[in-house]
């Protein structure tokens, strides 16, 4: 995943933060190896000589180790800014204000253009455990055969799914 600073080289001056220095929060587990065991992890480097250039050279050494495929000439000059920057403010939960900016600029970007900031989670379905529990010990009932046991078990489990996660969530209609 590439840091703050790296987009701000590839996309040359479009996006300015000072303060950031760690990456983006995505787990990295089990991605920094090769087939071969050749570590693919970067090797760090000080923001204050990292360039554009170096941005892409980075990029082209690691498209080739890693998979094998070399970037044409052009590579570069064929990148859409419009769709890097609308990725990468998906990604981190931006929103800005629409209009015309001109990515030219030294600074397209002022903070008066951020109009929203919106958390940005993996995820968001709760467990419940406890329901769990219930509905395993209600199946263990019903094979057994004790019916009104597991009906009761069945809905307790029903009725704090329903109240942790709501009428209509997969889990309760399960």
């Amino acid at each position: 995943m590439l840091h703050i600073r790296e987009k701000h080289c590839l996309l040359e001056g479009i996006i300015q933060d000072h303060t950031v220095h760690q990456a983006l929060g995505k787990s990295t587990r089990g991605h920094g190896r090769l087939k071969q065991g050749v570590s693919a992890e970067r090797k760090p480097m000080q923001y204050t000589s990292f360039t554009s250039d170096s941005l892409w050279s980075d990029i082209i050494e690691f498209a080739k180790v890693k998979y094998q495929f070399d970037f044409p000439e052009d590579a570069r000059s064929r990148v859409m800014k419009i769709s890097v920057i609308r990725n990468f403010f998906q990604k981190v939960g931006l929103a800005v204000a629409s209009r015309k900016y001109d990515l030219a600029a030294a600074l397209p970007f002022n903070p008066s253009d951020i109009i929203n900031l919106q958390p940005v989670v993996k995820h968001s379905i709760p467990v419940c455990s406890v329901a769990k529990d219930l509905v395993e010990t209600g199946k263990i009932q019903l094979a057994e055969g004790m019916l009104g046991e597991a009906y009761s078990l069945f809905s307790e489990a029903f009725t704090i799914l329903q109240q942790v996660t709501g009428p209509m969530h997969r889990e309760v209609a399960n």
